[in-house]
Order: structure tokens, then sequence, then C-alpha cells
């Protein structure tokens, strides 16, 4: 499940042609102030990271501050209105860098709205049904109180492949499963959750700064 390259943080330039408002102006959805979200992604080819890089791109045209980083590099939660963590699906089981940041930030998502997202299927059984979280995950999830989760189609391209991926070109499995209005689509409901959502109060942010 291969993307041409890993994107590994969003900056506005190359994520939207579109000025981003400064931070005190703007809302998300209808509610000011603007909301703080986190986009942690764990991703093996590229193909996660270019689904939270769309997210990113919608809520920061839902007027959203946004930072969209590797699960890996996030060393704090602190001061965000919302999280948003997705993963790659490999023999349908989240990467473990994703899942550690679950079971690591449990407290602290567990005071914030919180919403899942995997990719992974090479079919379109992803559009066609609301696919379960695998059990670990499923338990965290309940844990943290989770307010939604979304599966995504994957992506499997024909180059620098494993010999596994080698085997699932050969089963006809190559292409990209993505429905990017789909990705929008669910983006656009959580920034409408959001607006309808009284902001928790925060502390200040001991990890990475959101991008502006």
């Amino acid at each position: 499940m291969r993307a041409t390259g890993p994107v590994s943080h969003m900056t506005p330039t190359s994520a939207t042609d579109t000025p981003v408002p400064s931070p005190d102006a703007g809302t998300c959805g209808d509610r000011p102030p603007r909301a703080r979200v986190l986009v942690a992604f764990a991703s093996q080819g590229g193909s996660t990271a270019e689904i939270a890089q769309a997210v990113g791109i919608a809520l920061l045209e839902a007027g959203c501050d946004v930072d969209v980083r590797p699960a890996r590099q996030v060393e704090s939660v602190a001061g965000f209105t919302a999280i948003i963590v997705g993963s790659g699906l490999y023999h349908g089981v989240w990467l473990p860098e994703a899942f550690k940041f679950l079971q690591r930030h449990r407290r602290t998502l567990a005071s914030v709205p919180v919403w899942l997202f995997d990719s992974g299927p090479l079919d379109c059984s992803a559009e066609e049904c609301l696919l379960p979280l695998t059990p670990g995950v499923a338990s965290l999830a309940r844990t943290i109180g989770a307010r939604g989760h979304m599966t995504f189609g994957g992506k499997l391209t024909v180059t620098g492949l494993t010999a596994e991926e080698r085997m699932l070109v050969l089963a006809g499995m190559a292409g990209d499963f993505r429905n990017f209005d789909d990705v929008r689509s669910w983006t656009s409901q959580i920034a409408v959750d959001l607006a309808r959502t009284e902001p928790p109060a925060t502390t200040s942010p001991a990890g990475p700064a959101p991008v502006r």
C-alpha cells in the first residue's frame, strides 16, 4: 500500500493555495474561537499520510488551526481542541506507532473529542459498508470515548514493492482504492460536530505547534 512519497507535515503553502487566516480570525464551522486540531498518523508507504494531509486541508478550509504529523513525532497532545488519529492497515491491523500513540496518550485523549480512521482495503469494501476496528484498537477507542471511526480504501502501486506486495500485484490487487470525496465528507462532518461542541479547557501545548 505504497504512495509516490510520504507526506510527513503539512504547511499552508503546500496544503492549499488559499491564504490561512490569522489565529485571531475565523471559526471552525460557526464557533469562535478557532478549533485547534491535531491529525496524527502512521503510514508505512505514504498512502495513509496522503489521507491525513487531505483531512488537514479540509479542516483548514473549515477554519480550524491544524497540525498534521506522524504519530511518532508527537510528544504531547496538550492544548488541542480535538484529535484525529489514523493508521495504515496491514493484515487488518493498525501500525504499531499509531496503536502506541493511543496507548501513550489515552488519558489526555479521553478529555477531548477524538476521531479515528484507517486505510488499507484493496477493494471497494470500505465504500460499501462500515468496517469495524480491530479488537485492540476498539478497546482503546472505548476507553478514550472516540466519537467516530472510518475506514478508507488503500493504495498499492507497482514499484518499490516488498515480496508480499508483489504477490498482491500478481493477484490483480494493484490500484488506488481511496475515495477522497469520502475523506472530505467525513472531515466536514467532524468540523460540524466541533462547531456544536463547547471547547474544553486546555493547557499550553508542550508538543508541536499547529500550522498557521
